[in-house]
């Protein structure tokens, strides 16, 4: 663990970000669009853009959990490697980049000056936060809100609940931050999408915060829930899939059983639930943002 948390750390100070994506892969979804930058921002902190590379780090360091000497192979492969994404290569990544682009063209009709931050569209940081790495996650943190202030950002529009949750409830007690910040769905809570083939897995900080789950719910036209949806919804087995893949794999593979009780059809709003749901098996897992039309 400690190995990875290293290069972890190492990605942040060369990528700014934990895997060490190059700014080329997460910009990439809007290569072709000619975005401008403007007050309001479309913001999406490189998480999507890492789902693939999530998906097959977490497998890898599954199968080396197996090995007896699994600690040590592991510390010796990652310290050979610049970053995460070097050692885990990804075929296509066309799928995720389409849920980002899908979400901006449905808010693009609601919002005339939509802009993008392009290379400075960074990572938000939340796993630092997650991992209790708070040196880093402070360091990290102002360094996007410098990035806001620069170019005079006055409101956010985030896509994913992690990012959400760490500029609207941490950043104000990190930084000197006055942007507003909006989840997607609160802006497209109007928008009508026919979901009644499937069951709604609810991210935990949609779920629990800032009633982001009734927005979310009332874009869905009969989209099913299950028991355990609300407040009260199940974990998808993140973000430790890194750290702990089996621990990980058997938490995603419970809520998979609970949710396979209602339908085949599963769909979430998160790209970390997307990632450790998918990884469990045996159901069709589906971002909001795949049915966006």
């Amino acid at each position: 663990m400690e190995d990875v948390i290293s290069i972890i750390k190492e990605n942040e100070r060369r990528y700014q970000n934990p895997l060490g994506l190059e700014k080329k892969n997460i910009i990439k979804w809007a290569v072709g669009m000619d975005l401008a930058r403007s007050e309001t921002v479309f913001y999406t902190g490189g998480l999507y853009q890492m789902v693939p590379y999530i998906e097959k780090f977490a497998s890898m360091m599954e199968k080396l959990s197996g090995i007896s000497s699994a600690a040590t192979g592991a510390a010796k492969l990652l310290s050979k490697v610049k970053g995460l994404a070097s050692l885990v290569p990804v075929g296509s990544t066309e799928r995720y980049d389409r849920i980002i682009r899908n979400i901006f063209i449905a808010l693009k009709k609601k919002i005339d000056f939509l802009g993008y931050l392009w290379e400075d569209d960074i990572y938000s940081g939340a796993l630092y936060y997650d991992l209790g790495l708070d040196k880093t996650f402070e360091s990290h943190i102002k360094a996007v809100s410098d990035i806001f202030r620069r170019y005079n950002v006055k409101k956010v529009i985030t896509i994913d609940p992690h990012t959400n949750f760490v500029l609207r409830e941490l950043m104000p007690k990190y930084a000197d931050f006055n942007v507003e910040v909006m989840h997607y769905a609160e802006v497209l809570n109007d928008l009508s999408v026919k979901a009644d083939s499937y069951v709604l897995h609810e991210p935990c900080y949609i779920a629990r915060w800032y009633n982001l789950s009734d927005r979310l719910s009332s874009m869905l036209n009969d989209v099913k829930k299950p028991k355990m949806s609300g407040i009260y919804t199940s974990c998808c087995g993140g973000p430790i899939e890194s750290l702990f893949p089996r621990i990980s794999r058997r938490i995603a593979e419970n809520r998979i059983r609970e949710l396979k009780r209602i339908s085949e059809n599963v769909l979430v709003a998160c790209p970390i639930c997307l990632a450790n749901l998918s990884r469990a098996g045996g159901a069709n897992v589906v971002d909001v943002g795949e049915v966006i039309q």
